[in-house]
C-alpha cells in the first residue's frame, strides 16, 4: 500500500472508532461533525452531511439550523477576537 492508502485506511478506522458507542449518539456525533464543516468552509463536507443528516438521521431543520448556528456563532466570535487584536496593534 502507499502512504496515502495507508493513512486513509486509518483514518477511516478512527472514524468507525469516532461514530461507535459512546457518550455521544450518533445523531449528535453528526450534528457536530456537520458545525464543523460549516466552521471550516468546506462545501462539498457540507453537503455531503446535509443530506446524509436528513437522509439517515431524520434532521429536522431546526436541529441542523440549532447545530450549524453554534458553529457560524463560533466563527464569528473568533473572527471579532482576531480583528480586534489586530485593532490593537495599530
Amino acid at each position: 500500500m502507499t502512504f496515502m492508502e495507508n493513512t486513509s485506511k486509518a483514518l477511516d478506522t478512527f472514524r468507525e472508532a469516532i461514530y461507535a458507542g459512546g457518550s455521544l449518539d450518533k445523531k449528535t456525533k453528526f450534528l457536530i461533525a456537520l458545525s464543523n464543516c460549516v466552521a471550516l468552509g468546506c462545501e462539498p463536507c457540507m453537503i455531503y452531511r446535509l443530506k446524509a443528516a436528513k437522509d439517515e438521521f431524520n434532521c429536522s431543520d431546526a436541529e441542523i439550523e440549532e447545530a450549524v448556528s453554534i458553529a457560524i456563532l463560533n466563527a464569528a466570535g473568533t473572527t471579532q477576537a482576531k480583528f480586534m487584536a489586530a485593532w490593537k496593534k495599530i
